[in-house]
């Protein structure tokens, strides 16, 4: 760890200050004897980055993008750094990338989620950026193996674990007690063709998959693992009546089928696979048999649990199959009119920005002058969710789609659309109906941060309110397909590290994005997308200009987004810092702080820390921070691998008192992020680990005047 630290030392200081003397200079007397130095003194680092001859910058030049070289002229000697924020991809299991002379950018060594317990499988998670440690589940029946602390005594089957019920009859020992067929056995009910289930009224009805095995391949669901299913007789009484079959399963993904031939799985009239409500508490299976001849119709009730699942069946008035289903037979959208589309039975034609996962209906409408456009999609039930594609008159072509949205409900707004013919596909992720409305009036100015040539300001530290209602998609950095955007134009005047910090409404799926002057996805320097709050991204190393910060809504609602720089800064490797003499220091500038907790030792306790069982808590390392006035501090823990603990202390002796709401535990995403405004003073910053966490951390802090009273700016622990 030494060495790597007299490395960066090394780097560091050749990066700096170009008229530091050279130890290698030939100028000047030497000492004679013992006056050339000190022999407690260490002796002067290596030219590493020293290369060959030169007289001026441009001989120094090397093509490899990640260096930085000049020609030392005192030395007559081409200096080259390499500068490993230029080999940073936005990618956080695969390592940090690195920079190697002469060679250019290297892959990173792989981030280890080892935790050294052969129970538990380990993996990195991207959207997170931290470890998950999963018992060791060779069947994925959620019981680990008996002598991995589990109750599962086959786990190779995931119909036997610990929480099985046992089923009778069938020589095997499902419950894992050491006992096969006891007396509290459960037998299947309606398992088979020679035993269904008779419907022949609408309601809903529910049905236990408890010991219930799968006796028929659906062509629409996976088999095997632990699916299972029962059959029911549906009685279709007399002609003119359609049947509406809905499956509702908690917790799982359904599958529906209807066969006119109970042991032929090829005599099928209708499969539905099961999708995740937008709830995501229940999956959900639909089907709508149309113009069936009367009789009774073998259904297929699937799922990959053994709880209780509901069949709702409704008869309705027969009715055709929409004919909108494709471009050609688009059916009109006249304005200020509603329109119900059943996409129950629809298919899945149209390619779209806003996600391929829609069954949709085509309608078409036409502008004689230009107009503003307002288009929304209101779900009748909670099976999907609408997504709206506005297309060209071509329709089909994937990129004849000039905006989508998608949403609870769908709202997509396009400000000046010229005179012309359009097409618009209206659909939902589920087996839905929708509430569809068009809306035409008179085009409307852009706000001032719609767009990206000359949108205004965002100063550093400076907080932006934004209301993203009515706004249309103008800008596509590649980030949040089909949502609202708000532009704001950020200059930098020296190399510096950037934070842009976004904070969405409840319920909406937000993005930010840092880009160059053109908004594009090919200078886009980072995107960051999700639904929790507040999103952050860091950019470090760029170069001075003029960048563009991006905030995106899939629904339209209000968020803010802010902006945080400070110079250019190399990272800190903090290798001890295990107790109070040995904390290392946090410039009040700010910058960037790795180290790892694995092999320290729980110190001190923090007060968030409600899961820890022993006294200190997780193994935890200590930072200082002086303030020499009153100023507004971030401290953000992404990219660390494990699940953060950061406690915040104030006190002239280490480790301090814990401030109020200095305690942030990062169980949520895995890390950490704190935004306080802090009096002057000498701050402890205490890394840690919930629930007896370690591991590799990460910590960016960046520290900028207290936003004006006028703002409202008030203290937030994340």
């Amino acid at each position: 760890m030494w060495v790597v630290l007299l490395a960066a030392l090394s780097v560091s200081s050749a990066c700096g200050d170009r008229t530091v003397p050279s130890p290698f200079s030939r100028g000047g007397e030497a000492g004679a004897g013992g006056e050339a130095g000190s022999a407690d003194e260490p002796p002067p680092p290596p030219p590493s980055n020293l290369d060959g001859p030169c007289v001026d910058d441009a001989q120094c030049d090397d093509g490899i993008e990640c260096t930085e070289e000049y020609c030392d002229l005192e030395l007559g000697r081409c200096r080259r750094t390499p500068v490993h924020e230029v080999c940073r991809d936005e990618s956080h299991c695969n390592g940090l990338e690195q920079c190697e002379p002469g060679v250019g950018c290297v892959a990173g060594v792989p981030l280890s989620c080892d935790d050294g317990d052969t129970c538990t499988i380990d993996t990195c998670v991207e959207e997170t950026q931290s470890c998950t440690h999963r018992p060791r589940d060779a069947d994925g029946d959620g019981d680990p193996v008996k002598n991995c602390g589990g109750t599962d005594c086959r786990d190779t089957d995931p119909k036997v674990h610990g929480g099985a019920l046992e089923v009778c009859g069938n020589g095997i020992d499902d419950d894992c007690d050491g006992a096969i067929d006891e007396a509290d056995c459960t037998a299947p009910a309606y398992d088979t063709c020679a035993d269904p289930f008779v419907i022949d009224a609408a309601g809903t009805y529910e049905l236990s998959l408890a010991a219930a095995s799968e006796d028929t391949t659906l062509e629409c669901a996976s088999s095997g693992g632990t699916r299972r299913d029962v059959v029911v007789a549906l009685v279709i009484p007399e002609e003119g009546f359609d049947v509406d079959l809905r499956l509702q399963a908690p917790g799982q993904l359904p599958a529906l089928a209807v066969l006119e031939e109970c042991d032929d799985p090829a005599s099928s009239l209708a499969c539905a696979a099961g999708v995740v409500m937008p709830s995501g508490t229940q999956g959900v299976a639909r089907t709508l048999l149309r113009g069936v001849a009367p009789g009774t119709y073998p259904v297929f009730v699937s799922g990959v649990s053994e709880r209780t699942v509901a069949l709702s069946v409704e008869y309705v008035p027969a009715s055709p199959a929409p004919e909108n289903e494709a471009c050609e037979s688009a059916a009109e959208l006249a304005p200020d009119t509603n329109e119900i589309a059943v996409v129950v039975d629809a298919r899945h034609d149209l390619g779209s920005a806003c996600g391929d996962d829609a069954r949709e209906l085509v309608y078409r409408f036409e502008l004689e002058e230009t107009s503003d456009v307002e288009i929304h999609a209101l779900a009748l039930d909670a099976f999907g969710e609408p997504v709206i594609s506005l297309r060209g008159a071509e329709c089909e072509p994937r990129d004849s789609e000039l905006a989508c949205r998608r949403g609870t409900p769908a709202s997509l707004f396009e400000r000046a659309l010229p005179p012309g013919s359009y097409t618009v596909g209206v659909g939902s992720s589920g087996p839905s109906e929708l509430d569809v409305r068009l809306t035409v009036s008179p085009p409307s100015e852009p706000e001032a941060d719609e767009g990206c040539v000359a949108p205004p300001w965002l100063d550093p530290g400076e907080t932006r309110t934004l209301s993203l209602e009515r706004r249309p998609d103008v800008v596509d950095p590649g980030c949040l397909g089909g949502a609202a955007d708000a532009t704001y134009a950020l200059e930098l005047d020296e190399p510096s590290d950037v934070l842009l910090v976004g904070r969405l409404s409840d319920g909406d799926r937000a993005a930010i994005s840092l880009t160059g002057p053109d908004c594009s996805e090919a200078s886009r320097e980072v995107c960051v997308r999700s639904g929790q709050s507040p999103l952050r991204a860091v950019v470090s190393g760029l170069a001075p200009g003029e960048y563009r910060a991006i905030a995106e809504s899939q629904l339209g609602a209000p968020m803010t987004l802010s902006a945080f720089v400070r110079p250019a800064t190399p990272e800190t490797l903090v290798p001890f810092a295990d107790l109070c003499g040995e904390a290392v220091d946090i410039p009040e500038t700010g910058g960037r702080f790795l180290g790892n907790t694995e092999n320290a030792l729980a110190d001190y306790d923090a007060g968030c820390d409600f899961a820890s069982r022993v006294p200190g808590g997780a193994p935890d390392q200590i930072l200082r921070l002086e303030l020499t006035e009153r100023r507004r501090v971030i401290l953000d823990m992404s990219g660390s691998n494990y699940s953060t603990l950061l406690s915040v202390r104030r006190g002239p002796e280490c480790p301090g008192t814990e401030i109020e709401g200095g305690c942030v535990p990062g169980y949520v995403e895995g890390h950490s992020y704190f935004d306080r405004v802090l009096d002057a003073g000498q701050y402890w910053i205490q890394i840690d680990g919930y629930d007896l966490d370690s591991g590799s951390w990460s910590l960016d802090v960046f520290i900028s005047d207290p936003p004006g009273a006028e703002l409202g700016f008030q203290s937030d622990n994340g």
